[in-house]
């Protein structure tokens, strides 16, 4: 008989298997795709973001991205420290015969720089994204606010209604705000596979978050 403690440990797991599966595909991405074909794409969803926000936002947007970026991946030390133990120099001062033998080849100069590049590239692309996400929720809190208080209000009236609240309702969305969740986490990492419409998921994941958790608040038990 499932109890509470096995399901949260089933959708734990499935979590796990969902990320790892998940950072397996970016970490071979970052390998197979050439850095220019990374670097299109990523200067594509930059042109898209000055399009539709304006000169002045997306100056303001790259600056600040830029800043983080230096900040976060060089300045901390993060990549400094992956170069030094992935840079072929690096390699060659005990690994040449495990490359040449052991990893058949797969751990090759070539493979390595376009790693490391790719890397820098994906980490600006995060960078941005999550700069562009910040601009958004601050530019749609008003509309996020009103959207959470209406499920809040929603359920204030039902405590004076002759309607029993439904605890089926608040799993399932609880489970949709989970799903918003993780497809935002997607949204960061993935290269930009829809093009011009990438520049759109923030709004939407945003605006899915406050019906979620306005859904939640308006089937809150009436004791709750």
């Amino acid at each position: 008989m499932p109890t509470v403690i096995t399901a949260s440990s089933s959708r734990l797991n499935l979590i796990f298997v969902l990320y790892s599966a998940m950072f397996l595909l970016v970490f071979m991405l970052m390998i197979i795709r050439s850095p220019d074909g990374v670097r299109e794409s990523i200067e594509t969803e930059l042109k898209q973001a000055m399009v539709m926000l304006g000169v002045e936002e997306q100056y303001l947007l790259e600056t600040s991205t830029k800043d983080r970026f230096q900040r976060w991946i060089h300045d901390s030390g993060f990549y400094p420290g992956l170069y030094k133990a992935l840079a072929p120099e690096r390699q060659r001062e005990g690994y040449e015969e495990w490359q040449s033998k052991g990893s058949f080849g797969f751990l090759s100069e070539g493979w390595i720089w376009r790693l490391l590049e790719n890397f820098q590239l994906y980490a600006y692309q995060v960078t941005h994204r999550l700069t562009l996400m910040e601009f958004w929720m601050l530019t749609m809190l008003p509309m996020m606010i009103a959207v959470i208080m209406t499920g809040y209000y929603t359920w204030k009236i039902k405590q004076y209604q002759l309607i029993a609240a439904s605890t089926t309702h608040v799993r399932l969305w609880l489970k949709a705000l989970w799903i918003v969740l993780f497809l935002f986490s997607i949204y960061l990492i993935t290269p930009n596979i829809f093009g011009l419409y990438t520049i759109y998921a923030p709004p939407i994941l945003l605006v899915a978050v406050a019906l979620a958790i306005s859904l939640i608040l308006s089937n809150f038990s009436k004791q709750a």
